[in-house]
């Protein structure tokens, strides 16, 4: 009785008596899983890519947003933020109108896991697909409106917030909106 079976095209997964038999190719190499029998080469695949690994949140859309001051500014998703797991890189779509006044934005992390961590302004990191530019001190918009899509990548952080200040109006609408994707 023969240890190897050797074979030049995939046969049905089949158990003689409870044991398999090991395979060998038309060239006497041993068949392993993924080997592809057409290309005679071993086939490698990712079963969940990181480049697919990504999660969508509206952090706010809301109107009307009453004033506010940078001593006591909203935060979105939450004071604590959102936490980023595994992921990396972050995109964020800043939907800003108002009829006076204006409405700013600011965007934080930090490292640290503690209950009251200090943050970080990381604003300035983004980079602006529309406006094909880096290096905001603040996102905003005085009377009128504003679409901006800002990225940030590689960020090594344990959570990120969006801190927005909203000046003399009650006519607003902010929405934010993020996809924070593995590395």
């Amino acid at each position: 009785m023969s240890l190897f079976k050797t074979r030049t095209s995939q046969a049905p997964q089949s158990l003689n008596n409870g044991e398999a038999k090991a395979t060998l190719s038309q060239y006497f190499e041993l068949v392993i899983a993924g080997y592809n029998w057409l290309t005679n080469l071993i086939r490698i695949e990712e079963v969940n890519p990181l480049s697919q690994q990504y999660v969508e949140q509206v952090f706010v859309s809301s109107s009307n947003v009453t004033t506010s001051s940078l001593a006591s500014p909203y935060y979105y998703p939450s004071s604590q933020g959102v936490s980023m797991n595994s992921y990396r890189d972050v995109a964020a779509e800043l939907c800003l109108s108002s009829s006076s006044g204006s409405i700013f934005v600011y965007v934080e992390a930090t490292t640290q896991t503690v209950a009251s961590p200090e943050w970080v302004d990381i604003t300035q990191m983004g980079y602006s697909y529309g406006a094909n530019t880096g290096s905001y001190s603040t996102f905003s918009v005085a009377t009128g409106s504003s679409n901006v899509l800002i990225a940030w990548e590689n960020l090594n952080v344990d959570r990120i917030r969006f801190k927005t200040q909203v000046d003399y109006s009650n006519v607003n609408r902010i929405e934010i909106a993020c996809k924070m994707k593995a590395h």
